[in-house]
């Protein structure tokens, strides 16, 4: 099961943990037994299945994190996601079409209620750009 978001207030900051801090992240100031502006609230995660996610910019942290864990210190990687659950991503080594790897990301829809029609055409324009030249890595030397 995924960890919950834990959201609390101090030195005028909305502050987001997954667990509650011994001192402010922010300004240093020990929490305990300190007054909080209000008290903390669990925030249901975040994090999505990409591969679940038709139609979605996907931020995952980078695939040189062993673990893949969003610790605040680790470059992002970004992706987009086709109706049947492709994530297309660049790398060094040009476009990418991950059928796995992107189970615990960040998932920002893109396609928008009133434009379903557009789910008819969307695999086919994300092939079609992603087999562009400027996308592959010998083009830019």
């Amino acid at each position: 099961m995924e960890r919950s978001v834990i959201r609390l207030s101090h030195c005028q900051k909305e502050i987001f943990c997954f667990s509650l801090p011994d001192e402010c992240p922010s300004c240093g100031e020990e929490l305990r037994g300190s007054r909080l502006q209000e008290a903390p609230v669990s925030l249901p995660s975040p994090f999505t299945d990409g591969h679940k996610s038709s139609c979605c910019l996907l931020v995952a942290p980078a695939h040189d994190n062993l673990h893949r864990d969003f610790d605040g210190t680790s470059d992002l990687h970004t992706g987009i996601s086709n109706t049947k659950g492709v994530v297309y991503n660049y790398t060094r080594g040009g476009v990418r079409r991950d059928q796995s790897g992107w189970e615990r990301c960040i998932s920002v829809p893109l396609v928008r209620p009133d434009m379903f029609h557009l789910l008819a055409q969307w695999d086919q324009y994300l092939d079609r750009f992603s087999d562009g030249p400027m996308w592959d890595p010998a083009w830019h030397r």
